[in-house]
């Protein structure tokens, strides 16, 4: 099974990024991050055969942490291929990240690579199917736009699971409280 670890947003944020990804989609014929929910990535997607083992491991890492926000800071790019909202890198979203790292890896053998790359937390808006001029012109289009959210509470992790038809979630994990 193929899994991913991120925070969800399922409030009205959500939707608001949603509805920006959706207008961006629909006006330059992009669709690659609407596979997702809007989320930001904890741990990429990785191969692993029991569900449980993921669940558990990420439970027991986010059990200690109590929900906390984080501003919202503007548009940026990746690249040529990639548009995000991005907020501010503050200590606790890495903290969380190593939380994870703790539980995850040695209960699944150190799974390579899902650990190396070095982190940037943000929310995609625009990914993978972008030409280099779409990809101009989206940013000119993001010029004359407001980031749709102020901040965003963390407060959840969740367990996404890659089945037929793409990803859903599969499984959410709340902050001890």
């Amino acid at each position: 099974m193929k899994f991913l670890i991120a925070h969800v947003l399922t409030d009205d944020t959500g939707e608001r990024v949603d509805d920006l990804r959706r207008e961006i989609s629909e006006r330059f014929d992009v669709h690659g991050a609407l596979r997702l929910p809007p989320h930001i990535t904890f741990v990429t997607p990785f191969e692993h055969a029991d569900a449980d083992t993921v669940i558990e491991s990420v439970r027991a890492a986010v059990e200690p942490f109590l929900p906390f926000t984080v501003r919202t800071t503007g548009f940026a790019a990746f690249g040529k291929g990639v548009w995000f909202i991005d907020m501010e890198q503050d200590t606790k979203l890495f903290d969380i990240k190593n939380a994870i790292q703790s539980e995850l890896g040695p209960r699944t053998g150190w799974l390579p690579g899902i650990f190396d790359k070095e982190s940037h937390f943000h929310l995609t808006i625009v990914y993978k199917d972008v030409e280099p001029a779409v990809h101009e012109k989206i940013g000119e289009f993001l010029k004359s736009r407001t980031v749709p959210i102020s901040s965003i509470t963390i407060d959840a992790m969740t367990v996404l699971r890659h089945e037929e038809k793409g990803w859903t979630s599969f499984r959410g994990l709340p902050f001890g409280t």
